[in-house]
């Protein structure tokens, strides 16, 4: 069994999360829920100098990412949110939330530590806002929360277990997957590298231009593949849940699956 297939079994973690602004506690068989009053929030702000081909790397554990090309440098901006029983217990609790960087002049990583112990008692949520210049590569992972694109022209890879990646006007190789939750890509240019993009419980949609040039697979197990009106796709396989051909006579490889959801490709508007 693959990790991704393991990490399936994760919704129960996304439940715990529904309830960021509960205090939830379990013992001795007993199951209750009441309000966190404590709140405390804050913001942590970095910039780096990272060439065309660089990468920037995040991992979270709670919380949105949303990445945008734009020029100058690298900016990250983290919105950190802590609840707990009171404002003081949140204000300690975000005090011990380490943001923890690697930088190098070609890749910068930054992870958000949550800090061990409190249980169920207490909630931390990061919300990354980023620009990166043309040509950075991203690589972005977050265990409960959506993870968002735009505009971005180098490497995507987005991984997300409780929560949909959605994605306009990349140019770049894409990679993104999902466990509990859809993906929702629209690119500019299939890049050589080419793209790939699944999900297990989710839908997965593609949009594309009508002239682009790439080698379809797609697939699904509890579902329905549709290819829409537009496309030149020449089909060596044509069924409801497995398509595949070559658009505009074949070009770098499109791969699309889902365990639980339908697959869909379009041509770009």
């Amino acid at each position: 069994m693959t990790t991704r297939h393991v990490r399936a079994a994760w919704p129960i973690l996304a439940i715990a999360f529904v309830f960021a602004g509960c205090d939830i506690s379990v013992g001795d068989g007993n199951f209750s829920i009441g309000l966190l009053s404590g709140k405390a929030t804050d913001q942590w702000t970095r910039t780096y100098k990272l060439a065309s081909g660089a990468e920037l790397e995040i991992s979270n554990v709670n919380g949105l990412i949303d990445v945008v090309e734009g020029a100058g440098d690298v900016e990250v901006r983290a919105e950190r949110t802590s609840k707990a029983s009171s404002d003081d217990a949140a204000r300690a609790l975000l005090a011990h939330l380490d943001m923890r960087e690697d930088v190098t002049p070609n890749h910068v990583r930054i992870e958000a530590k949550v800090p061990s112990g409190g249980g169920l008692r207490q909630s931390l949520e990061v919300k990354y806002h980023v620009r990166v210049p043309a040509g950075v590569g991203v690589k972005l992972e977050t265990v409960n929360g959506k993870i968002s694109l735009t505009g971005l022209s180098g490497r995507a890879d987005a991984d997300t277990t409780n929560g949909g990646v959605t994605a306009t006007d990349l140019s770049g190789p894409v990679k993104v997957a999902t466990v509990n939750g859809g993906v929702e890509i629209e690119v500019k240019a299939v890049a050589p590298d080419g793209i790939e993009m699944t999900a297990v419980n989710g839908g997965v949609r593609l949009r594309l231009p009508a002239a682009a040039k790439a080698d379809l697979d797609a697939s699904c197990t509890n579902g329905r593949v549709s290819v829409a009106g537009g496309l030149n796709l020449e089909t060596s396989e044509n069924s409801s849940r497995q398509v595949s051909g070559r658009l505009n006579g074949g070009g770098p490889r499109v791969h699309l699956e889902t365990t639980n959801g339908g697959v869909h490709i379009a041509a770009r508007e």
